[in-house]
Parts: structure tokens; C-alpha cells; sequence
């Protein structure tokens, strides 16, 4: 059994050139404005709140779909996530009154920020297309070992 352990860690090392090279010939340029999303979208509006778990499960549910193994999808959905999240989503709200559900009969609540779930998942593809390319070119030595707890769950952050 203890010469398993080498194959299983060095698996992954040897599949993310092949699944990169695969990705990037599909898909060889970040989409254009008028490209729509190669994933069907959650809705037309995300909270703040929502965005993580939102763009993590389409990603990991994109990535696998298209053959990546768990650790990797894990990997890039997590890296392209993050990296997203350090930008400015402001492009991305929605005013008050563009919201299609909207309950004359809820008491009044905390303002909550929506944001264009269309528009955001487009640029976040994008972002995803962005790591590929980066990782294509030199892998993260994170990306190649068993990677560790991520701090994202989207079961958490969607079942709020």
C-alpha cells in the first residue's frame, strides 16, 4: 500500500497539463461581451452574500463536467473565486428597483445588495479562463499536492 501514496499524489501533477492544454484549446480566448456563459446561471440576481457558493458550485460543476478531477476543479474554482472576490463588484448592482421579486407585504428589512448574476458570470468565467492560462504556463506548487481544507463550503453559504 505504501507505494500507492506516490502514484496517487503525482496523478494529479501529471493531469492538470492535459486538462489546461484541453480547457485552453476549447475555450482559446476569454469570452467577449457578447459570448454568453458556457454555464446556465443560478438566477438573474445574486446577493453579496450569495456570490462565493454561487460562482464555486458553477465552477466545480463546469470543471467536472469537462473532466477535471475534484482536486484540480477544487483548485482552480477556488483560485478563480478568490481572486474575483478581491475586485471591485460594484459594476455588478443592481439598483433597488431592478429586482423582479419584490414583496409588498415583507415588513421592512436590512437593505440587502443584489448583483447582476449575468454579468457576473461572465467576468467570472473570464477570471477562471485567466487562471487556466496562468497555470497552463506554471502550476502553483499548491495546485500539486493534496490540497487542504478550502475555507469556502458552498453548501454553507448557498442553504442560507
Amino acid at each position: 500500500m505504501a507505494s500507492e501514496a506516490p502514484q496517487q499524489s503525482s496523478q494529479p501533477a501529471e493531469e492538470i497539463p492535459g486538462f489546461l492544454d484541453a480547457f485552453l484549446c476549447d475555450f482559446p480566448a476569454p469570452l467577449s461581451p457578447e459570448n454568453p456563459a458556457p454555464w446556465k446561471l443560478p438566477g438573474t440576481v445574486l446577493s453579496q452574500e450569495e456570490v462565493e457558493g454561487e460562482l464555486a458550485d458553477l465552477a466545480l460543476g463546469f470543471l467536472s463536467s469537462r473532466g477535471a478531477s475534484p482536486p484540480l476543479g477544487s483548485s482552480l474554482a477556488h483560485e478563480a473565486v478568490s481572486q474575483l472576490l478581491q475586485t471591485d463588484l460594484s459594476e455588478f448592482r443592481k439598483l433597488p428597483g431592478q429586482e423582479e421579486e419584490e414583496d409588498d407585504d415583507e415588513e421592512e428589512k436590512a437593505p440587502v445588495t443584489l448583483l447582476d448574476a449575468k454579468g457576473l458570470a461572465h467576468t467570472f468565467f473570464n477570471r477562471l479562463w485567466e487562471v487556466c492560462s496562468q497555470w497552463q504556463k506554471q502550476v502553483p506548487s499548491t495546485a500539486r499536492g493534496p490540497p487542504g481544507p478550502w475555507l469556502v463550503s458552498m453548501h454553507a453559504i448557498r442553504n442560507t
